[in-house]
């Protein structure tokens, strides 16, 4: 991954165990995280980040790298 990427969406969208990994390969790096009711708030009022996270989750899915 790079800078602004996410992980772990799709377990908040199919409701699931979250499968995703992240190792930090920088010191000065940051992770934001976000739990399952800030996420639907977010998917719910911000239509670009819920069209960003959908049209990832599709992307992933269909490479087969959910």
């Amino acid at each position: 991954l790079t800078e602004g990427d996410g992980f772990g969406e799709i377990a908040l969208l199919q409701g699931g165990t979250r499968t995703a990994t992240i190792t930090v390969a920088s010191a000065d790096a940051e992770v934001l995280v976000m739990r399952r009711q800030e996420f639907e708030s977010m998917l719910a009022t911000m239509p670009a980040f819920a069209w960003g996270i959908w049209e990832t989750a599709t992307t992933r899915e269909e490479s087969g790298r959910a």
